[in-house]
């Protein structure tokens, strides 16, 4: 691996079999992820655009392990996260976490925001009552909600405020690499700035290195140190984010 990234996909495909008849027989593929290496150094933010459909979302999955690659390997400082056995990938979930895209629908509605947020203590750190609900208030403090209100739904939570509780369930056990999968799309542009805002002022208070995918190049800009433009499965160009916007070089990129 090169020492230098954290994190390092190569030459990653990920292919869905097109099926067809009675007999379901595969007849085509289709190459949402096609040949793509890349790699995010330690307390980086690594910005992933592209339009809807191209791929960047399965990335970012595969990325996680999430989902197989059909071929390619990812390296999370220097172990092949595809490779590994049961406990040792129970282990890698502490160091590397997701933010999802809709702050509506990756809440359980049916657990109260203390649950919500506590899981993983639970899970991964079999935590008792107290100590949840004592690292449950210092994470609500932190992503700058009212730890008073941890006993109340999602449902009583403005969009923004349910993205804040997505991302202090994120931060719960102190992980060293998260994807950002379209983190602020569903929310108003002015919520948008705050919570960017916020997640580049965890990342200098807990050293955090982002996978930060978007469709919007402006929201990219903002926080992302270098950014990887996809189109069509496959990444058309790796630059510093002022190199990008100062000189796109992929026509792909200049119509983005």
């Amino acid at each position: 691996m090169n020492q230098e990234y954290l994190i390092e996909a190569k030459q990653i495909k990920k292919y869905f079999p097109i099926k067809a008849g009675l007999l379901s027989r595969v007849i085509g593929q289709v190459k949402a992820v096609d040949d793509v290496s890349f790699g995010i150094r330690p307390g980086e933010t690594f910005g992933l655009v592209g339009e809807s459909g191209c791929g960047k979302s399965t990335l970012g999955r595969v990325v996680l392990n999430l989902q197989g690659a059909t071929s390619g390997e990812v390296l999370f400082d220097g172990t092949n996260i595809h490779q590994v056995n049961r406990q040792e990938n129970l282990k890698l979930r502490r160091d590397m976490q997701i933010i999802f895209q809709d702050p509506f629908g990756s809440l359980n509605p049916r657990f109260l925001v203390s649950d919500i947020i506590g899981e993983p203590l639970r899970v991964h750190l079999r935590a008792s009552a107290k100590e949840m609900d004592e690292r449950v208030v210092e994470l609500m403090s932190l992503v700058g909600l009212d730890p008073s209100r941890r006993n109340r739904y999602p449902h009583e939570f403005s969009g923004g405020q349910r993205q804040r509780i997505g991302i202090a369930r994120s931060i719960a056990l102190s992980p060293r690499f998260i994807v950002a999968d379209e983190a602020v799309s569903a929310l108003d542009v002015s919520v948008q700035s705050q919570v960017l805002n916020l997640m580049m002022k965890l990342q200098k208070e807990m050293g955090l290195t982002y996978l930060f995918i978007a469709h919007g190049l402006n929201v990219v800009r903002h926080i992302s140190d270098r950014v990887g433009v996809m189109y069509l499965g496959k990444m058309v160009e790796i630059a510093r984010t002022d190199d990008l916007f100062a000189q796109p070089l992929h026509p792909y990129t200049a119509a983005l």
